[in-house]
C-alpha cells in the first residue's frame, strides 16, 4: 500500500477493511482452504469472515473512519453486542452484557472512546437497560 490510507479492525471474528485514499490488494484464505482476492479502490469496503466463499466489496464506512481518527466511536444501527465489544478496545473496565436478547439491539451514535459514563448513560436512556456498575466490570441488563 503505498500512498493508501486505510483502516483494518478485527472484531467478533469479522475483519473488516476500508480504503478512504488508494488502492488495497486484499488476499486471504478460507476455513475451506480456498485463497479469494479482490482489489479494494478508495471509498470501498470488505467485511471478512473466514467462513466467507466470495468476497463482497461495499461501499467504505466513512464517517466511523473520521470519528476513529478523534478518538470517537461511531455506530450506525450496530448491534449492541458488536458495538460493545468495540468499546471495549478502549475501556480497562469492560462492559458485559447479561441478556442474549440485549445482545442484537441495535444502537447508532457517536461516543467519546474515553468517556465510558456517557456511553453507559446513552444505554440506560436508548435501550431501557439495567447498568449495575462493578469495580472491575459493568453489567449490562434487562429491566
Amino acid at each position: 500500500a503505498v500512498g493508501t490510507e486505510f483502516n483494518v479492525a478485527l472484531l467478533n471474528h469479522t475483519l473488516s477493511l476500508d480504503v478512504t485514499e488508494g488502492i488495497v490488494d486484499f488476499n486471504v484464505k478460507t476455513t475451506a482452504d480456498k485463497s479469494l482476492t479482490a482489489r479494494v479502490k478508495q471509498g470501498e469496503a470488505i467485511n471478512f469472515r473466514p467462513s466467507n466463499t466470495v468476497l463482497t466489496i461495499q461501499p467504505a464506512n466513512t464517517a466511523r473512519i473520521s470519528a476513529w481518527k478523534s478518538r470517537k466511536i461511531y455506530f450506525s444501527a450496530d448491534t449492541l453486542e458488536n458495538a460493545i465489544a468495540e468499546y471495549n478496545r478502549y475501556t480497562k473496565i469492560k462492559i458485559v452484557i447479561m441478556s442474549n436478547e440485549l445482545k442484537h439491539q441495535k444502537i447508532s451514535g457517536v461516543f467519546n472512546a474515553d468517556d465510558i459514563e456517557t456511553f453507559i448513560f446513552s444505554l440506560e436512556q436508548l435501550l431501557d437497560v439495567q447498568i449495575e456498575k462493578h469495580q472491575d466490570k459493568i453489567l449490562v441488563m434487562r429491566k
